[in-house]
């Protein structure tokens, strides 16, 4: 049975195949060279033909649904057909033109670089039919070219340890990790957006690796150290807060000591090898990839478009604890 179309699919189907081919061409531009073409062109031999393109695409993504009013109404079409191009060179010379920054952004837990996509639930989108949308993906990938090597991010229903994770996933090469610990009273993500922790780099910057689950168990000892200074700092800050201070500073003292003792229950819980890891983001083969979540291991795996850059991808994991809408605004953990 065919998978419901939605608006969301349908977005989500467009943007993997026009932004990053206008993101790749706007790059060449400015970097003086000629543009690869938007659409593949086939020879005399038989190869993809632009007529073969355009009707694969247009059986795609309008043969049924929302977007069937746009091709079957020539007006609207060829308006729809013109923003949908503006906003797509938009946004891609926009996420061309940002600095390479390696921590992506404090709410971005992403590798360096320019992102021309975004792989992972969309904002206000529901996880049923995000999790269909990343089946159906990897499925295609896997049925038109099994064996070509692409970046996907693969979510757990919830914690693994490293172990756990490297029994999961064989086969493949894994990237980047994504963290959750939870302690009485309190819960941290890393790569972490908090504020009160963003003097310490080691919590907020990419959780590298590549191999499981020896540099699994690396990442989660160094989060933990890093736990722990900040445990130190805010106990050290506290204690210069005497008794006789405002009502306010003594507030103060009071949430820097409640901060310190969530920190080092979450340093602990870390440096006793949690079962913390809740994504992981891998390269691998889209059949490797198609067999792992047949395997009933992992509980979605989101495939980036092929040809597409770890560093150019902005990846959103998916937590545990969120099982109807991805929150608005959503752009990292």
């Amino acid at each position: 049975m065919r998978p419901r179309r939605t608006i969301w699919s349908d977005l989500r189907s467009i943007d993997q195949v026009i932004v990053p081919r206008v993101a790749a061409a706007w790059s060449r531009l400015r970097r003086g060279a000629r543009p690869l073409p938007l659409l593949r062109t086939g020879g005399a031999t038989g190869g993809s033909r632009p007529v073969r393109t355009l009707t694969r695409l247009d059986e795609r993504f309008a043969s049924r649904g929302i977007l069937g009013l746009v091709r079957d109404v020539p007006q609207v079409g060829i308006a729809g057909l013109a923003m949908l191009l503006v906003v797509a060179s938009i946004v891609s010379a926009v996420r061309l033109g940002r600095p390479a920054d390696d921590s992506g952004g404090a709410d971005l837990p992403t590798v360096g670089g320019a992102h021309i996509a975004t792989v992972g639930p969309l904002p206000g989108e529901t996880i049923p039919s995000y999790l269909t949308a990343a089946q159906v993906a990897l499925t295609q990938q896997a049925a038109e070219s099994p064996r070509q090597l692409t970046h996907a991010i693969v979510d757990f229903d919830s914690g693994r340890t490293p172990e756990q994770v490297a029994a999961a996933l064989p086969g493949v090469q894994p990237e980047l990790l994504f963290v959750r610990v939870r302690v009485n009273g309190d819960t941290k993500t890393f790569p972490g957006t908090a504020e009160e922790l963003s003097a310490y780099p080691t919590l907020k910057a990419p959780l590298h690796v590549h191999l499981l689950p020896n540099d699994g168990i690396t990442a989660l000892v160094k989060l933990a150290a890093s736990l722990d200074e900040a445990a130190r700092d805010n106990t050290t800050f506290a204690n210069t807060i005497g008794s006789g201070a405002s009502s306010d500073e003594l507030a103060q003292r009071a949430a820097q000591l409640k901060d310190a003792r969530h920190y080092r229950a979450e340093a602990f819980a870390l440096r006793a090898i949690c079962a913390c890891i809740y994504a992981v983001v891998v390269t691998g083969t889209a059949e490797t990839l198609l067999h792992i979540l047949d395997s009933g291991r992992v509980r979605t795996i989101d495939p980036a478009s092929p040809g597409l850059k770890l560093s150019e991808i902005t990846w959103v994991p998916l937590r545990p604890d969120v099982t109807r809408t991805q929150p608005a605004g959503t752009s990292g953990p």
